[in-house]
């Protein structure tokens, strides 16, 4: 779309400081369903090119995001990066750049003005010191820094599993832990998490949310088609017969995303040219569902060479979080799909009996009976049948677009889609 005046406020800021109460997301109005931008080159651009990247945070506030998810250290560890290395010139660290802490405090301060919170990542941690006395320095040096509510979520580090870090020193979930702890100790106020694992598993998700982690950290399946990709995120927190991740709300900081103009910046996410407005939406939506805070993730949010307002979701994803329910992610509620099993425990609203095997619906049931789905799957008209009278509001995922049904048990409902749908309403 065309670039508009910007409106006096932002539409949809944090009140007060961002966390965590009676298991849900906070500010001082109340629930909340975070939702950032990933912007992950944002301060290295504000030190080559300012007036682009503070525009780029214009249009950020202007679509409705809450926040921005930067890597506050890009490079190649404590080696000068070298011509085609990835980084290179594009730089920006405490031991690379002279003028660091300024730099950082303009960002702050740009932010600030724009009702904009941080997610602050360490991308490139072996910036920060070759030894944990060093490391930890330089977190309880942003606790000092920036003792007030500007970062949201504080991090250990941007995947650092990764083998090509080769960094035993910090790799371990101890070491991040201790990390994140100086921060926390020093006064830091940003809820925290360690890094994401290299998978979704339980198993991988509790190893990386030690104490004193408030959330797991994921980044969430990019292979396969776009309905697979969205039921990933449902999947990482439901379990129909065992536990769920010990850290029971969590942070979806790199999922998949589609790229405009450079493929490859994604080129580890399988079949991005499918991740449209309508798909992006149906990750955002399941992300909520499952306990997640919401990173829209896009090529230009790796590199920003062709702006993030060309990307896909960047203007939709924010307004369809705005018309969830804001206390989506309260505890009580039950993790399910539309399959046999919860129809026959009178749990699921809609049940697919005649659907393709590709066709799925999985969402939250809570005891009040308010309910909220993805429907996905290939495109066409598919027929569910309705178990459970409701009140149901549809909503297209890519455009915002609703309309509210009244729905009877045993009534069949055909509804169709190119990606999918996003359906919220209440049994009767």
């Amino acid at each position: 779309p065309p670039i508009v005046p910007l409106p006096p406020t932002h539409p949809n800021p944090f009140v007060g400081r961002l966390r965590i109460e009676n298991g849900q997301f906070v500010d001082d109005t109340g629930s909340v369903l975070p939702v950032f931008c990933h912007a992950g080159d944002l301060l290295s651009l504000l030190l080559r090119e300012p007036q682009r990247a503070l525009r780029q945070m214009d249009l950020i506030a202007q679509a409705g995001f809450q926040g921005v998810r930067t890597w506050m250290q890009t490079g190649c560890g404590q080696n000068p990066c070298a011509p085609g290395d990835y980084w290179y010139g594009r730089v920006v660290g405490p031991t690379v750049t002279p003028e660091y802490w300024p730099l950082v405090d303009i960002l702050i301060a740009e932010l600030r003005s724009r009702s904009l919170r941080l997610m602050w990542s360490q991308g490139d941690f072996p910036q920060l010191g070759s030894t944990m006395i060093q490391r930890c320095d330089y977190a309880r040096a942003v606790a000092h820094r920036y003792p007030g509510d500007d970062i949201a979520f504080f991090d250990a580090g941007n995947e650092m599993w990764h083998p090509s870090f080769r960094d035993w020193l910090y790799r371990a979930p101890e070491n991040a832990a201790k990390f994140v702890r100086a921060y926390q100790n020093a006064g830091g106020r940003a809820l925290l998490t360690l890094s994401s694992p290299p998978g979704e598993g339980k198993a991988e998700l509790d190893a990386y949310s030690l104490d004193p982690a408030d959330c797991f950290d994921v980044h969430s399946y990019r292979g396969d088609h776009w309905y697979d990709k969205t039921r990933h995120v449902h999947g990482v927190v439901y379990q129909e017969d065992g536990p769920q991740p010990m850290r029971r709300l969590g942070v979806n900081s790199e999922g998949p995303g589609g790229s405009s103009h450079v493929p490859s910046r994604v080129s580890n996410i399988q079949n991005s040219e499918e991740l449209d407005d309508e798909a992006m939406g149906c990750l955002a939506a399941m992300s909520c569902i499952a306990q997640q805070a919401y990173v829209w993730f896009s090529g230009a949010g790796v590199i920003n060479d062709a702006g993030l307002e060309n990307e896909p979701g960047f203007w939709t994803v924010p307004k369809l979080i705005a018309q969830l329910p804001r206390n989506l992610m309260r505890p009580g509620g039950t993790l399910h799909h539309c399959g046999r099993t919860w129809h026959d425990r009178g749990v699921a609203v809609f049940w697919l009996p005649d659907a393709p095997t590709l066709v799925r619906c999985n969402g939250v049931m809570h005891a009040d009976g308010q309910f909220a789905y993805v429907l996905d799957g290939p495109l066409g008209t598919h027929r569910l049948r309705v178990d459970r009278a409701c009140d149901v509001t549809i909503i297209h995922p890519g455009t915002g677009e609703a309309h509210p049904f009244t729905l009877t048990a045993g009534q069949t409902w055909d509804v169709t889609w190119e990606r999918g749908r996003v359906l919220l309403g209440r049994v009767r």
